[in-house]
């Protein structure tokens, strides 16, 4: 949040799913992103599956980036864009398209819980 506030972003373009994390949740961090012209888009509880995200770049990421040491934030800023700038793209659209074949499997199943 300090982050946030001590350096202006613009991010109007931005579509930016959340969680229910408390950080995420919280009155002023909504306000502040909502005045950078940001459409927030919470995901539903309980519902990982459903954030591309958490399906599979995290883990990614941290595996990646874990073996590293870094002295500061924008060390660890500048290796994260690093490594999103080298994830192989059709690698990229083959999750995104798992993550659209478990959305239909969710509509199909109604809404019922699913493994896959």
């Amino acid at each position: 949040w300090r982050t946030l506030r001590s350096k202006p972003i613009h991010l109007s373009d931005v579509l930016w799913q959340w969680d229910n994390a408390r950080p995420h949740v919280a009155r002023s961090v909504q306000q502040y992103m909502e005045s950078c012209g940001v459409q927030l888009v919470f995901q539903s509880p309980y519902s990982p599956d459903f954030n591309l995200c958490d399906r599979f770049l995290f883990s990614w990421m941290k595996t990646d980036l874990s073996r590293r040491v870094f002295s500061d934030h924008n060390e660890v800023r500048e290796a994260a864009l690093q490594w999103a700038r080298g994830l192989d793209e059709d690698c990229l659209k083959r999750e995104v398209q798992r993550l659209v074949d478990h959305f239909q499997a969710v509509i199909n199943a109604r809404g019922d819980y699913i493994t896959n």
